[in-house]
């Protein structure tokens, strides 16, 4: 998706505010994410592969970052390259550390979760659309907790009081559904298309694993 062309022409505000063109689109974060570990660069239709963007978006995130610096090309067997430039100050300085931030985020949400339950659950998984990754911004994180005894006022207590935290601290609303085992168990093993899919597809973030509970 990557072409030789003219340099674009900046508007004198992006020039000296570059923030406001790098965040002007979700294409820009996209090529970002996509070449990040890529120092030998990639190739324009490889960026569009992995940042899930079509052709036209692609090259024009492409050369909008280039225009201000974020990404430089070079030529490879006749095929021409982007990745990032490490020379520029602003990808060092705040680029970098911003996406390995946003990269850590998730595994700090889930050892927060481990960390609150990990005593008091048999099993906890990730489902919906985080767990295939399919989330949106507006997506809640589905949590399903497992408690090994009776209903706990203390478990339902404690998800209500994670949700705010992780809402407060990570912008992330969590949706705690707290079931007994027994509960679960006998849920999937009359069909319930929920726990199926749980089953299937969810994210176990402890040792022991709900499809081997509740078959």
């Amino acid at each position: 998706c990557y072409n030789s062309h003219a340099p674009m022409r900046l508007p004198k505000p992006a020039r000296n505010r570059p923030l406001d063109w790098l965040f002007a689109a979700p294409s820009h974060i996209g090529v970002l994410r996509a070449v990040q570990d890529s120092p030998e660069g990639m190739s324009g239709r490889a960026v569009a592969r992995a940042a899930g963007l079509n052709h036209e978006s692609c090259r024009m995130a492409i050369a909008r970052l280039e225009t201000i610096g974020i990404l430089t090309r070079l030529v490879a067997d006749r095929t021409q390259l982007v990745r990032l430039n490490r020379a520029n100050e602003l990808v060092n300085r705040g680029i970098l550390p911003l996406l390995r931030a946003e990269s850590e985020l998730k595994d700090e949400v889930h050892s927060l979760i481990r960390g609150a339950f990990r005593r008091r659950a048999r099993t906890l998984s990730v489902f919906g659309s985080a767990a295939r990754g399919e989330e949106r911004p507006e997506s809640d994180l589905d949590l399903l907790i497992v408690i090994a005894g009776k209903d706990d006022e203390a478990v339902h207590d404690r998800a209500f009081e994670l949700r705010a935290e992780v809402l407060r601290r990570y912008g992330i609303a969590i949706s705690p559904l707290v079931v007994t085992l027994q509960h679960a168990r006998n849920r999937a093993r009359s069909g319930n298309p929920l726990y199926a899919d749980i089953a299937a597809h969810g994210q176990d973030l402890l040792h022991e694993r709900l499809r081997d509970l509740i078959r």
